[in-house]
């Protein structure tokens, strides 16, 4: 993969999509929202790119405020614990469920933003996530454009060492920080039923794109490649266009 010329192709079609727009965008302090902050500055310059860290109650924010920093980005914290406690408390029984209450929190507050900016909610999703449905269904997945859509995980570390992304925030363990002490891939481990890294995922996803079932199995095992088809397959829904039904012979009678 050549991550320069990566990144001058995503900077141009983020400057043709953008236009005159601002970009709107949810700082976590991770490598994806990282890079997409960065190849924001590139495409419409930093006086353009409003960044927001959206943090849980005392949630680090550190990471977000170093890229900034170092960056010259615009980055405004907002504490949304008075909103996501706010809730009956049976919605937010476990973690999961208040980990999804959080990201749709967050997706309310960025298209809030956007309104008073008039800009466009930028989505920080790479391909292994969104293959994988590792995202909340109108929560981050909630957003106007996914730029880094088509890269998996292992390509976003790489162009994110071409932007000049802090080195910190590349090499610390992805996470969606909904809950304390999660990680991404425990949580894909536990959702596949074997340990797993984003390493090895991605080499399986870019065959998974390009080979047959059984060519995959012969590389990386029978079972591990079930069950990351099936999980693709029972997350689908989550980046698919809601089903409508098909009403057309009775329009016709």
């Amino acid at each position: 993969m050549n991550a320069k010329k990566m990144v001058d192709i995503l900077v141009a079609d983020l400057a043709e999509f953008l236009g005159k727009k601002p970009a709107i965008i949810g700082l976590s302090g991770g490598v994806d929202s990282a890079v997409i902050a960065l190849l924001c500055k590139r495409a419409i310059g930093a006086e353009n790119v409003y960044c927001y860290a959206l943090p849980y109650g005392d949630q680090s924010s550190e990471d977000a405020k170093l890229l900034a920093s170092q960056h010259g980005l615009q980055l405004e914290t907002l504490d949304i614990a008075p909103l996501v406690d706010s809730y009956p408390k049976e919605f937010l029984s476990d973690d999961l469920a208040k980990g999804n209450i959080k990201s749709r929190v967050r997706m309310v507050t960025l298209y809030g933003y956007s309104n008073t900016k008039n800009g466009i909610v930028i989505g920080t999703g790479n391909r292994t996530e969104l293959l994988f449905g590792y995202m909340t269904k109108y929560g981050d997945g909630g957003v106007d454009v996914e730029p880094i859509g088509q890269l998996y995980k292992t390509d976003v570390w790489a162009i994110a060492r071409v932007l000049g992304v802090p080195t910190c925030i590349i090499d610390k363990p992805p996470s969606a920080e909904l809950w304390a002490e999660q990680t991404d891939e425990e949580e894909l481990s536990v959702r596949l039923g074997t340990k797993v890294t984003y390493r090895m995922l991605d080499k399986i996803l870019i065959d998974y794109d390009s080979v047959k079932p059984v060519d995959m199995w012969d590389k990386h095992g029978e079972d591990i490649v079930d069950k990351v088809i099936d999980l693709i397959a029972s997350s689908s829904h989550k980046i698919n266009v809601p089903k409508s039904f098909d009403v057309s012979s009775a329009r016709r009678a």
